[in-house]
């Protein structure tokens, strides 16, 4: 999904799926899935019915799982900065990796 978010026109589509999510979750979703294989264990951090605030997702998320936080950052630090070098920031979807990356 990075190598989408880093193609103009490609980012352009995500973005508009983005924005038609209805509901927290299934942002954060889009979202996490730029995390990699992480992503998988998102269900246990946030079961079916919870709400998931989402200013604070991956914070809470990297609480609850330590092992991997180190690991989740480690693959964030290049696509923030390809992203950013992209000039991509325009994007919601991309402010909200670069929240979570800033806060994290």
């Amino acid at each position: 999904m990075h190598k989408l978010v880093l193609h103009s026109f490609a980012a352009e589509v995500i973005e508009y799926i983005y924005t038609q999510c209805q509901s927290d979750k299934e942002r954060r979703e889009m979202v996490f899935s730029l995390y990699g294989n992480y992503s998988l264990v998102l269900d246990e951090v946030f079961p079916a019915g919870h709400k998931m605030n989402a200013s604070n997702a991956l914070k809470h998320f990297m609480e609850a799982k330590p092992q991997i936080a180190g690991n989740i950052l480690t693959k964030m630090e290049p696509i923030v900065q390809k992203l950013v070098e992209k000039g991509n920031q325009r994007h919601s979807y991309v402010q909200m990796v670069l929240l979570d990356y800033v806060e994290c």
